[in-house]
């Protein structure tokens, strides 16, 4: 069918493997989500705020961490991100620049 998803490919995907790396210091035990993991959350925030944009500001992707709860330490990493707009590439990157 065309049009219709690859599995495997396409945004999700993209984000598995180019965010892989970033990762979070864990403020203590238990802090983590039994579910899902604060860089999984991070991931879909990035990949549903970016469906059908090209780019945002640094303030629309930290009203979109805030309003998806991220855990303080995620929240820390996107306040660091220097003003401006990033492409989803762009982001990417500045997170892990920030994370390391």
């Amino acid at each position: 069918m065309r049009g219709s998803p690859v599995p495997g490919r396409g945004r999700t995907a993209w984000h598995r493997t180019h965010l892989r790396g970033i990762s979070f210091a864990s403020a203590g035990a238990g802090t983590r989500s039994a579910v899902t993991s604060e860089p999984d959350q991070l991931r879909d925030v990035l990949d549903q705020a970016y469906t059908g944009q090209e780019r945002l500001s640094r303030e629309e992707i930290r009203r979109k961490a805030i309003a998806a709860d991220l855990p303080a330490d995620a929240l820390t990493r996107v306040d660091a991100l220097p003003e401006g707009e990033y492409a989803e590439d762009e982001v990417v990157e500045a997170l892990r620049l920030h994370g390391a």
